[in-house]
């Protein structure tokens, strides 16, 4: 009595997207870690807060690359 269960069309559009909703959680870890990365050293180093700018800095700009390539790839 169990008949396979149909995808409709909504279904898929529902998979496509989630397919892409780790992208946001991938970008704030990226540039968390750069941040946490540039602050680390400033602790060591004693040149607050200028690790941190450029960790920052470059964290957004490799999140934005890692965003940019998948994009491309879609």
């Amino acid at each position: 009595m169990c008949q396979p269960s149909m995808k409709t069309p909504d279904d898929r559009a529902g998979a496509t997207w989630l397919r892409y909703t780790h992208l946001g959680v991938q970008y704030c870890l990226t540039l968390l870690l750069f941040v946490f990365a540039g602050w680390w050293a400033d602790q060591r180093l004693g040149c607050e807060p200028w690790l941190t700018i450029v960790g920052a800095l470059l964290g957004f700009g490799v999140a934005t690359y890692l965003i940019v390539r998948q994009a491309q790839r879609i």
